[in-house]
């Protein structure tokens, strides 16, 4: 089979063309250049970098049919608009859920919503998934106020993986994963071995004390209060060894210095008369005011 015969397929089976670029890369890459390698390279490659013309009618607005014929498109984001804005893109209504599906040909964007149920289409397709979209005589493919309204018979999940599109994906859902985490339950819970220690409430008993049990905590505890004493030049007594009881080192005062009169007394000596006290009774008693009249 010759090269240019080599992908001539894809004009019939997905109304795709691929430039002289792409083509070149894809006989580089695959081992041998048959139908079913070929068709996974461009599953797996995004198709705004490999080079890709569409049968698709450019600037599809208003309300219209899409021709008869086969279209392979690319997802780039898929959501449920019955979901509260910031998790559209996680959960679905069940039943009730409406998918907004964002796509691509390779050169311009699409916008489709999910008009009845399709299997395996869900908020959870990764973006750079492969989707042919089909529209016949008997099931037109219609479009009304720009989106394409898409059924069971119009659509063909392919599936594929674009590496760089995934990844990026993934780490975005794990973002918005953990912060609705801490949303809903804070640092009480951890994800995989990540974030804070869980939430416990304070217990003095169990706090932690560097490893030491409480009677070395307490013995620790008397040893600085000593040396403290000592220190700042207290008299405090020491651990075995008591301090000698006041009788033993002296009163301070003897008790005879306090003898009430009448009792006996010591023999204290004054240099200050007994005399120089006693009222002079020759002098005569003064006159105050008031006095005398």
């Amino acid at each position: 089979m010759a090269h240019g015969a080599s992908f001539d397929f894809l004009s019939s089976s997905w109304g795709i063309e691929l430039t002289t670029a792409a083509k070149s890369q894809i006989q580089e890459y695959v081992e041998q250049l048959s139908r079913k390698n070929i068709e996974e390279y461009v599953k797996d490659s995004d198709l705004r970098k490999l080079g890709v013309t569409s049968k698709l009618p450019k600037d599809i607005k208003g309300n219209c049919e899409i021709p008869v014929g086969a279209y392979l498109v690319q997802v780039i984001k898929i959501v449920d608009i019955t979901q509260p804005t910031k998790f559209q893109e996680d959960y679905e209504g069940g039943k009730w859920s409406l998918l907004h599906l964002d796509l691509t040909d390779g050169t311009q964007k699409l916008k489709a919503l999910e008009y009845s149920p399709i299997k395996g289409l869900s908020v959870k397709v990764p973006p750079g998934s492969k989707i042919v979209l089909y529209s016949t005589e008997r099931s037109p493919l219609k479009v009304r106020n720009g989106f394409l309204l898409l059924q069971t018979e119009h659509v063909e999940i392919l599936g594929g993986y674009v590496g760089r599109l995934v990844d990026s994906w993934k780490a975005n859902e794990e973002v918005k994963e953990t912060r609705l985490l801490w949303r809903t339950e804070g640092a009480k819970k951890k994800t995989d071995g990540e974030g804070p220690p869980p939430w416990m409430n304070f217990d003095p008993k169990k706090a932690p004390r560097g490893g030491k049990s409480e009677a070395e905590l307490k013995k620790a505890a008397t040893e600085e209060k000593l040396e403290w004493r000592r220190n700042a030049g207290g008299t405090k007594s020491i651990p075995g060894k008591e301090k000698e009881p006041e009788e033993k080192q002296g009163a301070r005062f003897q008790v005879q210095e306090f003898a009430a009169e009448g009792e006996a007394t010591l023999g204290v000596k004054t240099s200050i008369s007994a005399s120089a006290f006693k009222q002079d009774e020759s002098r005569g008693k003064g006159k105050g005011k008031g006095k005398g009249k």
